[in-house]
């Protein structure tokens, strides 16, 4: 191939980012590699099968849907699809969601119309008839023609062909009554089945239309009572229930018809005293069948009350069990389920035990019923009874047992389809929200938002107007921002604005001008990419989408992701840090084209830098000539916005600009000056990005070089040293977008001694081989993102054997930089990977690595092109899926039954129980055989022996039915019990990992359907199961065993045809089944998400859409179902037939060999009445057995709960249990910590090591992304350290229980969780305090007015997810739990973002008393949360920046933390210094101020300076090792304490005995020596101190008190001499040794001379 141009290679390489490149080994480090030409890539195009057409399911022609031949094509489809994935379907137009969703909305609103000007309530049910009536009764003529057949072959064509072997008649009758029986067997079967099939179909049209009207009804809910879990238990319950009775509703009706015919027929054939004696039974059992319904259906009511109180309640401990772990509520909320599983166990066994009792009735009526009949009938003749009479009534006895098996199962059905047709009546009549009338732009002119004395109140509370008196005019393009404490009605008011909450008020109607989006409080994301969550549903515009991306500071998060904005985001974004799911909230708002932007305190979850970042180049840049409104406790940025408008109980107290607030309203003035402000800094470049209306060609270019042209922009210089930030470390910290980082090598170590440095050491760009290069970048910047080093090497690869010049380089990397961020450069941003993209390659060690992307390709790089034609699916799967797919439905099948049978009693048990459904039907069959030899009187015996003998029979078979029934019963229970338990517990084991990659509703799926399953639906099938399969084998082995021998080979070979169809339809039955459980978790998530949702879906206005998706994944899930249920159907139509032929080859030989059969018309009457049976009882034993394999899949799910998650560490370890007491002192320490999310992947933290000392309030600061939470993660082992330790009080917590280690650590969460109770059960859940405690707590977080003001107080409900307050009150909430609960360690993780200033400054205070003697870590984006903080934490990249008193921080002005202050602006960052350098001397008495300034006294070159021997006072103990002898100081730079050794800082010993010299001295100014005057308080912290010098001039007389004070601690007392300044020793007055005790401080000093 000809050597191409420049532009040609770069617009490859572009196009290589989205082609597939598999299989392809490069080795890209070549041993001695010759000068190589210009790359050259060989395009290959692959070309692969064209995907196939989804199968349409139905049949065209009547006669294919008849005999079901349209299932012949799927099945064979399925069978030849391994990936059930792949098997595509499609519902017939009649079928779809949106067409029945469409035509049920039409007669629903219709129904209302007619209901409201009727003055009574619309009722679900007419809507539905007038839809689908007709239809219903015309499928119910089919089970007209099945009780036709069925009677016409069980009553006529038995009676007759019995009658044809008693008498001589022509052969060609008897050929003709076999035809007949054949004809009536397949009538039967075809109506039957077509019953089944479109009551199916019916269902399926049922189900979709009332799912596609409850969604849109949420929709436009008002109020959601009972939250997501009511509507997911109305769709998943409720309309089950009313599909269930679709079909069971025709077994309702034909029942009380069937059992009229029965009994009717009985009168001709036994006469009318036997007739009457059965009429008499049936109506003794009939109420009895009924009351056993009503039985069951009372139960299932009560039954499902508990189940759902169970679901509500796992529901609740999922969404919230990263709380549960962090405070180790596992065993309690175990407890809490077990006792709610506990009942609801009892009444599935309760259930059981009654179909068990209805099982034994419906068995024993047919056989009880005939040995009656007959035994009056044979009292009433002389003669000898006939067979023709005997075995007919036996027959039609027999199918009885039709109508009065289904009979109580149709009431259950149609009781709770009743039930739930009123549930829905009252769901669909619930109140709306009023949609807010939409006015064009034009309309407003320049106003934007216009109310007039609006009132507001939200449905359903009762507590007044949530908002009244409120009177806003918004100009169009104008920055509002709303502002109050917490509960003042901040987000109401923009929920009215959006018109979610109820205007009420008399006054004009809100008025909004354009179209608007909007920033919830609690960011909402959709379980889809990153660029979908932004995109939202609008077309994809490169240029404003990257704007997008860049003012809401998301570049480098981009960077981050392993998969950029390609990466999925998990449910509820738990994959993403809270301010990152912040920003792609906003982003999505930005991206949006609206004129109001409606933002609900989007600035709390970010930090300073980045929420100064948003407001200047979003709110106040991009954002510019859009109108903004914008809940704030951000005070900062009030000055720059154009209007404040402050809240207080729901009205505006006071709204204006600025100045004029600032002006006129004190309280406004007093709370902007108490509190940090922040001021406009022109040119203050924060470091996150650049205005958004700046040319990329005007940045600097030397930011977009890679890092290996940052090394060749440094080769003219000899080495890279450690001295400083290095080139490299520089470079790369731009490349993520961090600021400065100091680097410090160990103390004492030179450059080269520290590990690594050396071999950075004399070495530039021509000596670094590329290899070492890689090694290099992977050894010392191990939290860079790897695809972003491999691609980099990649490309400097090509430099170096393409020959490309540095000019080319960078015109590449500026024309890479002005590409999409969301995956069109993958060297930058690394941001899209997958499996197809993978390669493998070797460096120069050998070692191996696999590179997930596509770069500049060497020499000889193979490019495969994709057929446009491809499926997709062929693919590997997309590893940018974060959730995981469903594990649980990948080994399915006999190994299912095994472990159910093993639950439970064991297998030995459950073979037992199996064997005695065989035994009871053994003793049926055997009363029938008897029944058989009584007729021509076998046994030459009395009628009364017979009759006798078969009463005994009739009562065995009753008593052993009744009792397998009761066993089973009871053998369930236990089954369902282990394997929810088991499951359960093993679930609440699991690590954090599990549940942030399985999706809540996959879980709550297993918990629920799977659950219900295998509590009632699958006992039931078992059951049905063990009923019908004896009597179908028994009843086979009679025919073939009493007639000719021709007919049991018959018989036989029918039977081989019907295990092959069983066969051939098995695996598609399998398929579908798996197809059909993993379609169903995305109905219910696709609700919960919409549901969590709602404002931002109104507020976007994509309501259609979201309506669409909900009818896209119905569609998915119908489509499964129907097909599974229609292969059921189909199997057991051609089952139906095969027994039609049984019956007309059991008749056709008897008619052929009836002189040859002994006893001809006895045998043809029990072999034809049991073939009879085979018509109803085969297919229903197929049925049963197809239900059993479809649901016992749900065992190997809940087994797969339950054995297969990989728990976390043990509660409690027994070897290494601490003290009851532990923590005392609540000392932590972090030692060379490293810690990783997920195995291979990328440390988050990196070498942590830092001390922690006992009670000391530690804030904790850094980028988004810095590791700030993931040391609270380590901290509690949420996640398990990878390397190093952390040991609190000196006890490793890896080697301890988890509950031990986190009972004893409370943490406060970004995120507050509430459950659904009262206030006191949110804080006290498991009732261990006294109310005393409680109302302390709500006291000290200021809420405790408020909850006084609720009549029902401490018992006020809390809704689902406590909704019923706002973020600040749930956050209050939340510290008030951990304020009852107490702990010695303390952890606030952003807890107090989502409050204003007013309560978060008295917060502080209420942590600082409530929290005094406890060891506090605080996470927080507010400096002035932290900085009165003992130290504070700077993390950035996963390792420790910057550690240190906030005052001594704030002195380097090239800090982080400096930095981060300074961005604050110049107000700010002074305030915020004072605030630090208060709390300094609040800390210290004012005397470590004198210290500090001997500390920083210049030294004269050469000075050396010696430091007399030194004794403590009696009353300072003097630390473990520090000799009393004398030292000298060998450095200029360091006070050399006895016993010690000169190092960079002071020993342990040495740190321990300055440190508590300096205490000392603090306990005199504490104690009695300021009273005395020995020491005065120091006036001036400022005055500097000359070395010695005690002259008044130079400082006060306190201060040099202070000073000889000092000074005198570094003398021996007992020479009596002078301090070393020659001054008198000062006397104390008060006796030393009565000091308090004290505290040691915490910081090391080193005191230069």
């Amino acid at each position: 191939m000809a050597n191409r141009t420049d532009a040609e290679k770069r617009s490859s390489e572009q196009e290589l980012n989205d082609k597939e490149f598999k299989g392809v080994k490069i080795d890209l480090f070549p041993e001695n590699a010759p000068p190589q030409p210009p790359p050259t890539t060989t395009r290959v195009k692959r070309v692969s099968t064209p995907k196939k057409k989804p199968f349409i399911l139905g049949g065209r022609f009547f006669l294919l849907n008849w005999f079901y031949l349209w299932v012949f094509g799927l099945i064979h489809r399925c069978r030849e699809q391994s990936n059930i994935k792949k098997i595509l379907l499609k519902l017939a137009n009649v079928l779809t969601a949106k067409t029945n969703g469409e035509d049920l909305d039409v007669k629903w609103s219709k129904e209302k119309a007619s209901a409201a000007a009727a003055s009574r309530q619309p009722k679900l049910i007419k809507a539905l008839y007038r839809l689908y009536g007709t239809k219903y009764i015309l499928i119910g003529v089919w089970k007209l023609i099945w009780a036709a057949c069925t009677w016409a072959g069980a009553y006529y064509f038995l009676r007759v062909s019995i009658e044809f072997l008693e008498k001589a008649m022509p052969t060609r009758t008897g050929h003709l009554y076999a035809m007949g029986l054949l004809l009536t067997s397949l009538g039967s079967s075809i109506a039957i089945h077509q019953l089944y099939g479109q009551c199916t179909a019916l269902g399926i049209q049922i189900k979709a239309s009332i799912s596609v009207l409850i969604y849109r009804k949420a929709l436009v809910l008002a109020r959601i009572r009972g939250g997501a879990g009511e509507i997911i238990n109305i769709i998943s319950t409720d309309v089950a229930r009313i599909v269930d009775a679709v079909t069971n509703f025709h077994f309702l009706w034909s029942a009380m018809v069937e059992t009229i015919l029965i009994l009717a027929l009985a009168f001709p054939t036994v006469g009318w005293a036997a007739a009457l004696t059965s009429v008499i039974l049936v109506l003794v059992v009939l109420p009895v069948q009924i009351y056993l319904g009503r039985l069951t259906s009372n139960i299932q009511i009560e039954q499902t009350a508990v189940t759902t109180e169970r679901v509500h309640l796992m529901s609740e401990i999922l969404t919230a069990i990263k709380l549960i772990k962090f405070y180790a509520w596992e065993a309690p909320f175990q407890e809490q389920v077990n006792q709610v599983r506990a009942r609801e166990l009892a009444l599935f066994k309760k259930n059981l035990q009654v179909k068990a009792i209805n099982m034994a009735v419906v068995f024993a009526l047919p056989v009880i019923v005939a040995v009656s009949s007959l035994a009056v009938y044979n009292s009433k003749r002389s003669g000898p009874i006939d067979s023709s009479v005997v075995f007919t009534a036996l027959s039609i006895f027999n199918t009885l047992r039709y109508p009065f098996l289904m009979l109580p199962i149709a009431v259950k059905s149609t009781s709770g389809a009743r039930l739930a047709l009123r549930r829905l009546d009252d769901f669909l009549t619930q109140p709306e929200v009023e949609p807010l009338k939409e006015y064009s732009v034009s309309e407003g002119g320049d106003t934007a938002i216009e109310l007039v004395d609006g009132e507001f109140a939200w449905d359903g509370d009762n507590n007044g107007p949530a908002l009244q008196g409120i009177n806003l005019k918004v100009k169009r393009g104008e920055v509002i921002a709303i502002v109050g404490d917490v509960g003042s009605g901040k987000s109401s008011f923009i929920a009215a604005l959006l018109g979610q909450i109820r205007q009420t008020g008399s006054g004009p109607k809100l008025k909004l001008y354009g179209k608007s989006s909007y920033v919830p409080q609690e960011a909402w994301l959709n379980n889809l990419t990153l660029r979908e969550n932004i995109v939202f549903g609008k077309d994809f515009e490169e240029e404003r989408y990257n704007t997008t991306v860049k003012v809401c500071a998301l570049e480098r998060d981009l960077t981050l992701l392993a998969h950029g904005d390609q990466t999925e985001i998990a449910e509820r974004g738990t994959n993403l840090s809270g301010g990152q799911k912040q920003r792609v909230s906003l982003a999505r708002a930005v991206y949006h084209k609206s004129d109001i932007v409606l933002m609900d305190d989007p600035l709390s979850a970010v930090d300073q830098n980045v929420g100064k970042h948003i407001f200047d180049q979003c709110i106040r840049g991009y954002l510019a000539g859009r109108t903004v409104i914008i809940v704030t406790h951000q005070l900062q940025y009030l000055h720059r916005c154009d209007k404040i408008v402050m809240l207080q109980s729901g009205k505006i107290a006071y709204q204006g600009t600025y100045q004029e607030l600032m002006a006129n309203e004190p309280t406004f003035n007093t709370l902007i000056n108490t509190h940090v402000s922040s001021e406009d800094a022109d040119g203050d470049d924060d470091g996150v990005g650049h205005d958004a209306g700046a040319e990329d060609d005007g940045e600097d270019e030397e930011s977009e070089l890679t890092l290996e042209e940052q090394l060749i922009a440094n080769e003219n210089s000899n080495q890279i040293t450690a001295s400083g930030p290095s080139a490299l470390a520089s470079t790369m910290r731009k490349r993520l977008g961090a600021g400065p980082r100091r680097h410090t090598l160990p103390p004492g170590t030179k450059v080269g001694d520290a590990p690594g440095t050396a071999t950075i050491v004399n070495q530039n760009y021509a000596t670094i081989t590329p290899q070492e290069r890689l090694r290099l970048l992977q050894r010392h910047l191990p939290h860079i993102n790897k695809n972003s080093i491999l691609a980099s090497t990649l490309e400097e690869h090509g430099d170096i054997y393409g020959n490309r010049t540095a000019k080319d380089r960078k015109r590449k990397q500026k024309q890479q930089h002005r590409k999409s961020v969301s995956g069109a450069s993958l060297r930058r941003h690394a941001t899209r990977a997958s499996e197809k993209d993978n390669f493998d390659y070797r460096d120069g060690e050998g070692n191996n690595f696999h590179h997930h992307q596509h770069t500049a390709l060497p020499e000889g790089a193979i490019e495969v092109e994709e057929d446009s034609d491809s499926d997709p699916d062929d693919d590997a799967e997309n590893p940018t899926a974060l959730v995981g797919e469903d594990k649980s439905m990948d080994e399915l099948g006999f190994a299912d039954y095994v472990k159910y049978f093993r639950a439970g009693s064991g297998i030995l048990v459950t073979l037992l129980l199996i064997a005695l459904f065989f035994v009871a039907h053994g003793i049926r069959i055997g009363s029938d055989y008897w029944l058989r030899l009584w007729v021509p009187n076998t046994l030459n015996t009395t009628d009364q022996t017979y009759l006798g003998v078969y009463g005994a029979f009739i009562a065995a078979f009753a008593i052993a039915v009744l009792l397998r029934g009761l066993w089973f019963a009871h053998e369930a229970t236990l089954k369902s019990k282990e394997l929810h338990d088991r499951a359960f517990k093993s679930v609440m084991r699991a690590p954090m990992s599990f549940f942030e990659t399985t999706s809540l509703g996959r879980i709550l799926s297993a918990f629920s359907k799977c659950m219900f399953t295998v509590d009632d639906t699958l006992p039931d099938a078992a059951l049905l199961f063990l009923q019908y399969f004896p009597l179908a084998l028994g009843a086979f082995m009679l025919i073939a065993c009493v007639v000719h021998w021709q007919n049991a080979v018959t018989v036989i070979v029918l039977l081989f045809i019907a295990l092959l169809i069983i066969w051939y339809g098995s695996p598609a039955d399998t398929k579908l089944k798996q197809l059909e459980a993993l379609s169903k978790p995305p109905v219910f998530q696709h609700i919960t998400t919409t549901l969590e949702g709602l404002f931002s879906i109104r507020a976007y206005n994509v309501q259609k859409r979201f309506d669409g998706m909900n009818m896209d994944v119905l569609d998915k899930n119908h489509e499964s179902l129907f097909a599974m249920m229609t292969t059921k159907t189909w199997t057991a139509f051609y089952l139906d037939i095969i027994s039609s032929f049984m019956v007309y080859s059991t008749a056709l030989f008897l008619v052929i060999h009836r002189n040859s059969i002994h006893q001809a018309p006895s045998v043809a009457g029990l072999a034809l009445s049991n073939a009879l049976q085979m018509l109803v009882f085969l297919q229903w034993t197929v049925r049963q057995m197809g239900d059993v394999q479809a649901q016992i899949s749900t065992v190997g799910q809940l087994d797969y709960y339950g054995h297969k998650i990989e728990p976390e560490a043990p509660a409690e370890n027994p070897a290494t249990k601490p003290d009851a007491s532990w923590p005392q002192e609540g000392r932590i320490d972090f030692n060379h910590l490293v810690l990783s999310y997920r195995k291979n992947t990328p440390p988050v933290l990196k070498d942590v090591s830092f001390t922690i000392n006992p009670k000391e309030k530690v804030g904790i600061v850094g980028r988004t992304g810095s590791g700030k939470s993931t040391l609270l993660v380590g901290l509690l082992r949420i996640v398990e350290a990878s390397g190093g330790a952390i040991l609190v009080d000196g006890v490793d917590i890896s080697k301890i229980g988890l509950r031990d280690l986190r009972t004893k650590v409370g943490i406060i969460p970004q995120e507050p969780v509430l459950f659904v109770g009262t206030i006191r059960t949110n804080l006290d859940p498991f009732g261990q305090y006294e109310d005393n405690a409680i109302w302390r707590a709500l006291d000290a977080v200021h809420l405790g007015d408020k909850v006084k003001e609720m009549p029902m107080k401490l018992d006020s409900p809390v809704i689902e997810h406590g909704k019923n307050f706002s973020l600040g009150q749930r956050q209050l909430i939340c510290i008030a739990r951990s304020l009852v609960i107490g702990s010695k360690i303390i952890v606030l993780d952003e807890a107090t973002a989502s409050i204003d200033m007013v309560t978060d400054r008295l917060l502080q205070e209420t942590i600082k008393e409530s929290f005094a003697d406890c060891t506090v870590l605080t996470i927080a984006h507010r400096l002035n949360t932290i900085i009165e903080s003992d130290k504070v934490l700077v993390m950035d990249g996963g390792v420790v920046a910057e550690f240190g008193e906030p005052h001594k921080l704030l002195q380097d002005p090239n800090g982080i933390f400096a930095e981060l202050v300074s961005h604050a602006g110049e107000a700010a960052a002074k305030k915020l210094a004072m605030i630090a350098e208060d709390a300094h001397k609040d800390r210290n008495n004012g005397l470590d101020l004198v210290i500090e300034e001997v500390e920083n006294e210049e030294l004269s070159p050469g000075a050396v300076v010696q430091i007399e021997p030194y004794f403590f006072p009696p009353s300072v103990p003097v630390a473990a090792g520090v000799a009393s002898s004398a030292a000298a100081a060998e450095t200029l730079s360091t006070l050399q304490v006895p016993g010690g050794r000169p190092t960079d800082r002071p020993a342990k010993a040495e740190t321990e005995g300055l440190a508590k010299a300096k205490a000392h001295l603090r306990q005199l100014s504490s104690t009695s020596a300021f009273d005395t005057g020995m020491i005065s308080e120091p006036t001036s912290s400022n005055t500097e101190v000359a070395e010695g010098s005690t002259s008044p001039k130079s400082q006060s007389k306190g201060e040099a008190a202070v000073e000889k004070q000092f000074q005198r601690l570094f003398r021996d007392p007992a020479t009596g001499g002078d301090t070393p300044d020659g001054s008198p020793e000062l006397k104390s007055q008060t006796p030393m040794t009565t000091a308090a005790p004290f505290t040691e401080p915490t910081d090391d000093i080193n005191i230069p001379r």
